[in-house]
């Protein structure tokens, strides 16, 4: 029995309430389900970056605080391309992961995915990633760990490295990147089906 066919309203149908007073069973599970792909996706994103910081942490020099970015001077053109190289994948990986997750929830719901719909789905993941990026790479190993491999060569002993406005600033940042990459994923995915 496929959720959305015998079990009552289709997916499509609860999740279009959403917000309107609705609170059905299957309004949980969308939650719930987009929850839970948020903490896989940060997860796994997560190790990537932590993993690419481990191995050469000038790769994420624009990702400092502009006191460290200036005492660590310019980042070199090896490690540009590095990041180049490397973010490019991680960009792809967080767009195709969201747009499946949207996809997969519009064949649950028979070919139909409202807008709203796919916009909550993509805003949850998005949402989840932005606070695993606030909490577990930034502040924790910035603010209070600061394991070696994340202090850069000549800015040992900054205090700007503790700068939590300016994650506090770049969370803010993240809120506004999600709000409009959920945009645009709802957009390519909320059509119906052919």
């Amino acid at each position: 029995m496929g959720l959305g066919h015998s079990c009552g309203p289709s997916l499509a149908q609860s999740t279009a309430r959403f917000g309107k007073g609705g609170n059905t069973i299957v309004e949980h599970l969308f939650v719930k389900r987009a929850l839970l792909e948020g903490v896989l996706l940060s997860s796994l994103l997560g190790l990537l970056i932590v993993s690419a910081l481990y191995h050469n942490a000038e790769m994420w020099l624009k990702d400092y605080p502009p006191a460290i970015q200036e005492a660590f001077g310019p980042i070199s053109d090896d490690v540009r391309t590095h990041r180049v190289v490397y973010v490019a994948p991680l960009a792809f990986l967080l767009r195709a992961l969201l747009i499946t997750s949207n996809e997969r929830l519009k064949n649950l719901s028979s070919g139909k995915l409202p807008f709203a719909t796919a916009f909550i789905n993509a805003l949850l993941i998005f949402s989840a990633f932005n606070l695993f990026d606030l909490v577990i790479i930034d502040y924790l190993p910035f603010i209070t760990i600061q394991p070696s491999f994340v202090v850069l060569p000549g800015t040992v002993g900054t205090t700007s490295y503790e700068a939590v406005t300016f994650h506090a600033v770049n969370f803010l940042k993240g809120v506004g990147f999600s709000l409009l990459g959920s945009a645009a994923v709802a957009s390519l995915t909320s059509r119906r089906a052919m």
